[in-house]
């Protein structure tokens, strides 16, 4: 199911670029499995977590800060 929501919100933004055209620009970030409350319980498959790399909300940020810089 991520996969599906990460590909609903880059074909909204890619729309609403295409919309606005090549004078407001449009950066779409999305993280993949970030270390949070929600992974450490049992919210999501333990064999699903091993098989990916997650980032710390700290990493997470930064990167989100560095585009936005």
């Amino acid at each position: 199911m991520p996969q599906a929501s990460k590909a609903a919100v880059t074909s909204f933004y890619e729309t609403l670029a295409a919309e606005f055209g090549p004078d407001i620009g449009i950066t779409i970030v999305t993280p993949g499995v970030v270390e949070s409350e929600m992974t450490q319980g049992d919210f999501v498959s333990k064999v699903y977590l091993k098989e990916l790399n997650r980032e710390t909300t700290d990493e997470c940020s930064s990167v989100y800060l560095s585009v936005l810089a």
